[in-house]
């Protein structure tokens, strides 16, 4: 068993920050379960935000796989099914796999929510320890 924390972080379609969370997992098997749930974590987010189109991003290639496979009945098929479930509520969504230097903001939050041992939610202000990170990916976006 593995302690872990997941992060996510919504943009609009110009890629300005609308929320970001962090979430601490405690007792976690495998990474690429973790993986599953920072994607379900994702749909959650985007969920409380009132998001209809969504596009989730995650540098992890065995939880997008498995994401866009008809079926999947390894360990995380439950993580999964929900996920799947969760997609249903949205006017559409896809799931992609990004590089790892795409994916700093959610791992800046996640590494920050692992050392903290806790989760959170950042609306309307930008946490200081990631607003660098937001302003360099407007550049890139």
């Amino acid at each position: 068993m593995i302690a872990a924390g997941t992060g996510a972080v919504a943009r609009d379609e110009h890629g300005e920050f609308i929320v970001a969370s962090a979430w601490f997992i405690p007792h976690a098997v495998l990474v690429d379960a973790v993986e599953m749930i920072a994607i379900r974590n994702g749909f959650y987010l985007a969920a409380k935000i009132g998001c209809n189109s969504l596009h989730i991003e995650s540098n992890s290639s065995n939880a997008v796989e498995a994401l866009n496979l008809e079926a999947f009945l390894g360990q995380d098929s439950a993580t999964l099914l929900e996920c799947k479930e969760m997609g249903l509520d949205f006017g559409q969504y896809e799931v992609t796999k990004c590089p790892q230097e795409a994916n700093s903001v959610a791992d800046c939050i996640a590494k920050a929510s692992l050392s903290n041992r806790s989760s959170e939610v950042w609306e309307e202000a930008i946490p200081d320890f990631i607003s660098h990170l937001i302003v360099n990916d407007l550049g890139i976006i």
